[in-house]
């Protein structure tokens, strides 16, 4: 089933997040500076999506004879092998619990 926790996603997400950047004035240098201060949701939920449709795309490959003939491509992998579109789905969500539908 999934092999990701969720709280293993999101600690791991956070860690390649990208931080959100106040300006704060420095007297000694009599100019503003940029610190880091919490990282930016946006970016956390950037890296838990792209984990998760990273593990759909790979259970998605599994169906497939030759898992090394397809090609991932953004949200979707491409072959020239003919697989039902039921199998496809019936296997993401039993590897990873995610249910998908898949359009032709």
């Amino acid at each position: 089933m999934i092999e990701n926790t969720h709280g293993v996603t999101l600690s791991r997400a956070k860690e390649f997040a990208k931080p959100k950047w106040i300006k704060v004035w420095d007297e000694h240098k009599s100019k503003y500076d940029f610190e880091t201060y919490e990282k930016k949701e946006s970016s956390i939920f950037f890296f838990i999506w792209t984990q998760y449709e990273r593990e759909i795309r790979e259970a998605m490959m599994s169906c497939f004879d030759i898992s090394e003939a397809c090609h991932q491509v953004h949200d979707a992998v491409y072959s020239k092998e003919l697989v039902e579109t039921s199998v496809i789905e019936a296997t993401v969500l039993e590897q990873t619990g995610f249910t998908v539908k898949i359009a032709s």
